[in-house]
């Protein structure tokens, strides 16, 4: 017999969901930083590339921290869990719908969907704080390269 949930995308019951949303809780408050990092050859820039089409998304340069991390992992309301990790600008993405603050992973900033500008895949969100803005993408949907 297969396993209970072959795919990450068949939504999990009721009682999961609620469980997965308990035990992440919502950050109090969010402060953008730059990542601690390794320096770099500052003459080599990875690219952060859509990997459904290889389009350059965004920069390894973009990279910030949000809540005191780059990367997060939080569940949505119907319970699929994704890791995304922060950046600046992502010039690759395109914006779609207006801005929300429902089921939103920082406290403080609405969001709205970010695909990619060549392939159109949903690539993460873009979030939008009082006069600022982010944007958290998916790890599983990137792929990057020097």
């Amino acid at each position: 017999m297969a396993g209970r949930y072959e795919s990450n995308r068949i939504p999990p019951p009721e009682r999961s969901r609620r469980h997965a949303l308990r035990r992440a809780p919502l950050p109090a408050a969010t402060k953008l930083t730059e990542p601690d990092r390794q320096p770099q050859d500052p003459g080599l820039r990875r690219v952060i590339r859509c990997a459904a089409c290889a389009a350059s998304v965004t920069s390894e340069d973009q990279a910030i921290a949000v809540d005191h991390g780059h990367t997060h992992t939080f569940p949505n309301p119907h319970g699929l869990v994704f890791t995304i990790r922060c950046f600046a600008t992502a010039t690759g993405c395109l914006t779609h719908g207006a801005a929300t603050p429902e089921f939103s992973w920082f406290a403080g900033y609405r969001w709205r969907l970010a695909l990619c500008r060549e392939c159109l895949t949903h690539l993460g969100w873009q979030y939008l704080g009082n006069g600022d803005a982010f944007f958290g993408l998916i790890v599983a949907k990137l792929r990057s390269e020097t």
